[in-house]
């Protein structure tokens, strides 16, 4: 099928959110003389877990969550110290350098269709990433829930991105890495899919039929 639009996903899907991850804290971390190891990383998926499950909605509730979430982090490390600003501050900027996946620096000039970024959260640092990459360039726009006023899986998040790019679904594919969030509720605005499913999750038997791809490369052979 010849689409007219692509809609990407950003984290896990176009940069590898974990590396880039790893990096920020790694930064922010010797900024503050703590040391870092893997075992430190850890204790900081731990304190962001906290976080997320201390704070409701805390997609709508950013500034609270990142500073909640740094100080379990020094909670758990037994750093006395530490300045939790600071820490954000240093995580965001370093952020703003990502690591693609595998695949994508070479495949995103080669699709001749017009394409868009779709990302939950704010803008900061996930805008900066995007532009500060050498993909920026191939894309018309990019959209977050921080822009739309709508977190994925609501529909709406989808269908303001189609009203404002003057696209019908029937003439847009959604690329994403997040059965749930990028997949299912595109699929519920009666998009069709391309689940870029690189962390080989098993395929739910009732969706069997949608197009899925373990490599990024693999996207020429769907695009056409």
């Amino acid at each position: 099928m010849q689409y007219k639009l692509i809609i990407f996903d950003l984290d896990d899907t176009l940069f590898d959110y974990n590396r880039t991850e790893q990096v920020a804290v790694e930064f922010a971390c010797n900024q503050q003389g703590i040391p870092y190891s893997s075992n430190t990383y850890m204790k900081y998926k731990t304190a962001n877990l906290t976080a997320k499950t201390r704070i409701k909605s805390y997609l709508r509730n950013l500034t609270k969550f990142r500073k909640m979430r740094v100080e379990v982090f020094f909670e758990l490390l037994s750093f006395t110290n530490g300045d939790a600003s600071k820490f954000v501050d240093d995580y965001l900027e370093y952020s703003k350098i990502g690591i693609m996946i595998d695949g994508v620096e070479e495949t995103i000039p080669c699709l001749n269709v017009k394409k868009v970024v779709a990302t939950n959260g704010s803008d900061i640092p996930r805008y900066n990433k995007f532009i500060n990459s050498t993909i920026a360039p191939y894309f018309s726009a990019f959209y977050s829930s921080e822009r739309l006023g709508s977190i994925k899986p609501d529909v709406m998040f989808y269908k303001k991105i189609l009203s404002e790019m003057g696209t019908s679904p029937s003439d847009a594919l959604v690329v994403g890495n997040n059965f749930e969030t990028d997949i299912l509720s595109a699929l519920n605005c009666g998009l069709d899919v391309c689940w870029f499913n690189w962390k080989m999750e098993a395929v739910p038997e009732q969706y069997s039929k949608i197009k899925v791809i373990y490599q990024f490369q693999d996207l020429q052979n769907i695009i056409g």
